[in-house]
């Protein structure tokens, strides 16, 4: 099934930024540009510790940009010819830009017309990237075309059903295809930093432990110490303990009334624990399929327990997403989003999510959703 998640963290490595160190790095970049006219302006966007620096560069005025990361970080170079301001342009993709890694120490960009046809001579990372780049071009190019389709059918006033769900298989194809080739890419360079990035990208959301744990043991010992390796290695961890036929993890929260429930009261029955907010889109489209499914088997020892990450002060919002979806079963949340410890210990990072617990407590099945629930619960009772 081919869904739309909202997470807390970017699952696709090249997208976000990266790594972690006890000390700041200062990197630079040099812009070598044939001619230059006025107004002419290069942005320079980045993330440090999920903070967005979005800075510009007045080719005529100044060729170079400092900044400071604490690792590998990927930064987007927009150009802009006649100094348009970066908001002033209508989507991010009709913008002439280019990405590049930085760690530390000067990268130089040399270009004519096209930033993004620009010629980048930096660090050791960057090197790593061209060629993870180059790697999985192919792929990224494949994606875009798909994207681009779905995207004109989504438009369109009344959009093909039957198109529109094989575009889907065909996106899901590619996404396995492209796994493939980044456990090829990972096993070939055990040592890259982009292999790092392209284990948490097959590792998704929802982390499949027989295929990660040999792949995470291929990779160097240097990089499991990365933040983002050891991240990944507990979260390796965390799915073992929530595999199924493993006990599902008890613990306490609150209802709508301030009771604490704990999931142990509903031993005896199949639960359906599901993780959600008011503010998820994806959440709120698959909670009718909830509701179907918790209309048909109610009465034949089978309940959901909705365990909401709505935020601090978000209460009534809460409520409200309650009342207007008409979801009648059982809510718990202490309202502090991702802080949420029960979210921690099931390690989500993004929803919607759930599992499905049976009346001994152990975990049946995980992320059933659409009619996939109902056809397990037909199965099962």
């Amino acid at each position: 099934m081919n869904s739309v998640k909202i997470s807390i963290i970017a699952l696709l490595g090249l997208m976000a930024s990266h790594g972690a160190q006890a000390q700041n790095n200062t990197f630079q970049l040099k812009f070598e540009k044939e001619k230059s006219a006025p107004n002419e302006k290069v942005f320079v966007r980045y993330l440090v510790e999920n903070e967005l620096h979005l800075d510009s560069v007045i080719l005529d005025q100044s060729k170079q940009y400092k900044g400071e990361v604490k690792g590998p970080t990927m930064v987007t170079l927009y150009y802009s010819s006649q100094g348009t301001p970066f908001f002033g342009q209508r989507g991010l993709r009709k913008w002439d830009k280019v990405n590049l890694y930085v760690d530390q120490g000067l990268s130089t960009v040399s270009f004519s017309d096209k930033i993004a046809d620009a010629k980048i001579i930096g660090s050791a990372v960057q090197r790593e990237y061209a060629d993870y780049a180059d790697y999985m071009k192919a792929f990224e190019l494949k994606a875009e075309e798909i994207q681009t389709e779905r995207s004109k059918l989504y438009q369109s006033k009344s959009p093909d059903k039957q198109q529109l769900a094989a575009i889907n298989v065909r996106m899901d194809s590619l996404e396995k295809e492209a796994n493939k080739a980044k456990e090829s890419y990972i096993a070939a360079n055990k040592a890259s930093y982009f292999s790092l990035l392209a284990l948490k990208d097959i590792a998704g959301y929802s982390i499949d432990v027989e295929k990660m744990e040999p792949l995470y043991a291929l990779l160097d010992s240097k990089l499991k110490l990365k933040e983002e390796g050891q991240q990944l290695g507990k979260a390796i961890e965390t799915a073992k303990k929530l595999a199924i036929g493993q006990l599902a993890p008890d613990f306490t929260q609150p209802d709508l009334s301030g009771k604490e429930v704990k999931l142990s009261d509903f031993k005896g029955k199949y639960v359906l624990l599901d993780f959600w907010a008011s503010w998820c889109a994806p959440c709120r489209a698959d909670n009718p399929n909830l509701v179907k499914a918790y209309t048909a088997f109610k009465d034949r020892n089978f309940t959901i327990l909705g365990l909401s990450l709505d935020k601090p002060g978000k209460r009534d919002v809460w409520l409200g997403a309650i009342e207007k979806d008409g979801l009648p079963w059982h809510h718990i949340s202490d309202l502090t989003g991702w802080k949420n410890e029960v979210a921690a210990l099931y390690g989500i990072q993004a929803i919607p999510q759930n599992f499905l617990i049976g009346p001994d407590g152990k975990i049946i099945a995980k992320n059933l959703h659409g009619n996939e629930l109902i056809e397990k619960l037909d199965k099962l009772l």
